[in-house]
């Protein structure tokens, strides 16, 4: 297994050797791909406009199938279940947080995930439909009090194969989980904070504060409670 190139801080950056990743091209997309994906996208859109229009409790699975007009059983090869329309599928954001990493030169540091974070913030901050999923989820939040950790769970895998991918690691290398893990929890802390401000205004910059307050926490610049 190689050397993985994470290190705990931008001061402490060394000059080991840095492993050369080839970025490859994307694979070319099919026809039966974009239909797949203009399918998903289709009940994505119809279930919206229906919790928007009727309510998320009174609509179900069955409208939502009638409305993008493909069958029930259709519905289920894209989602388990009604609430699992709500979940932005995890490729929606690979391709933020995977440039982001690129970007970073070799060894990466808590720095560079901070930053592929507040990548990922930017690109969700632009992103409408999901707006419109944090006011669904708002109005109806008695019926998704484990969500967070849901949609925490369904990136965790997928944005941990990216880094794992950047610096050359298998995916279970404990340097990953842990730079996952902790990425992910500080950019839960300034997610919550955008959500429960009614998702108004940035959501870069509480992400950005809380991954600044995390590293410094990590690091003894500062002080629980200072």
């Amino acid at each position: 297994m190689p050397h993985c190139t994470l290190v705990i801080c931008d001061a402490c950056r060394t000059r080991s050797a840095k492993l050369s990743l080839v970025q490859a091209e994307p694979a070319p997309v099919g026809r039966r791909q974009r239909r797949a994906q203009a399918t998903r996208a289709a009940l994505v859109e119809a279930a919206l406009d229906l919790f928007e229009e009727q309510g998320y409790v009174a609509t179900s699975i069955d409208d939502i199938a009638e409305a993008a007009d493909v069958a029930r059983r259709t519905f289920f090869r894209y989602f388990p279940s009604k609430e699992s329309v709500l979940l932005p599928e995890a490729a929606d954001y690979d391709t933020a947080f995977a440039a982001a990493l690129a970007s970073e030169p070799l060894p990466l540091t808590v720095h560079a995930i901070a930053r592929a974070f507040i990548a990922l913030a930017e690109q969700m901050q632009a992103d409408e439909q999901l707006h419109r999923r944090e006011r669904i989820i708002r109005d109806h939040r008695e019926h998704f009090r484990s969500f967070t950790q849901l949609r925490i769970e369904s990136g965790r895998e997928q944005l941990g194969q990216l880094l794992a991918t950047r610096i050359g690691c298998a995916a279970d290398d404990t340097s990953v989980l842990t730079a996952v893990d902790l990425g992910l929890l500080a950019f839960a802390h300034g997610y919550m904070q955008w959500f429960d401000a009614g998702s108004e205004g940035s959501l870069v910059d509480p992400v950005a504060r809380s991954f600044e307050l995390t590293i410094a926490l990590a690091s003894g610049a500062r002080t629980i409670g200072s």
